[in-house]
């Protein structure tokens, strides 16, 4: 990986929202995670670009679960009471909480949603470096692994890339265009690639996979 995920959301939610502000449209911003929603009302201009990517980098960096009604499935369901009019809503995020596929489908259901998946290549493949200790973040539980157990690697695999069908077909599932960004790839060139897509009317809601994790359908 080139960079953390936190990097690549921060890239994601400056191009977005600057396309947002270009047109002349209001941007607003709602950051799940940690005790509570924060959320900065709909604004106009470049200031408001530089407003939301405030909020987030200013966002700390949490060890532990969301509180109950900061997780990202609560954060769509806020978008989903509050925002009537139809517009365009981009979530960004790497779906690896639970609960999110109801409320995203009652969003997809007004608006234009467009899905950006944030992925680490060090999620999909454990990589053979002896023992090694890892922390569930849900949980803060410590546990030691031996990374050099092949039999581990496969299942470690096998699991991840069960859980990126799962990602990919709840998001697919739910109308929404869906993004795939990696930390290991340049998101400058992806997005703009997206963008251009879109542009040229190719952008349906199959995953638009830049750098998707290979899983047993291979990369898109």
């Amino acid at each position: 990986a080139r960079r953390e995920k936190r990097e690549v959301v921060l890239g994601a939610v400056a191009a977005f929202g600057s396309l947002t502000v270009r047109s002349g449209n209001r941007l607003g911003l709602i950051v799940a995670g940690g005790d509570r929603l924060r959320q900065m009302p709909p604004r106009q201009g470049r200031n408001s670009v530089l407003a939301a990517l405030a909020l987030i980098y200013d966002t700390p960096r949490f060890t532990s679960p969301p509180a109950e009604g900061a997780d990202l499935a609560s954060a769509l369901s806020r978008a989903v009471r509050t925002q009537r009019r139809h517009g365009q809503i981009i979530v960004v995020s790497d779906f690896l909480d639970h609960g999110w596929e109801s409320p995203l489908c009652r969003l997809s259901l007004r608006h234009q949603v467009v899905a950006v998946q944030v992925v680490d290549p060090r999620e999909l493949e454990l990589p053979p470096v002896g023992m090694l200790a890892v922390v569930d973040a849900e949980t803060s539980h410590l546990l030691h692994v031996q990374t050099n157990d092949p039999t581990l690697r496969a299942r470690y695999a096998a699991a991840a890339s069960t859980r990126s069908d799962h990602i990919r077909g709840a998001i697919v599932g739910s109308g929404a265009e869906h993004l795939v960004l990696s930390t290991a790839r340049d998101w400058v060139i992806d997005v703009v690639r997206y963008i251009g897509a879109r542009k040229a009317g190719r952008v349906g809601h199959e995953p638009v996979a830049v750098g998707y994790p290979a899983g047993p359908r291979g990369a898109r």
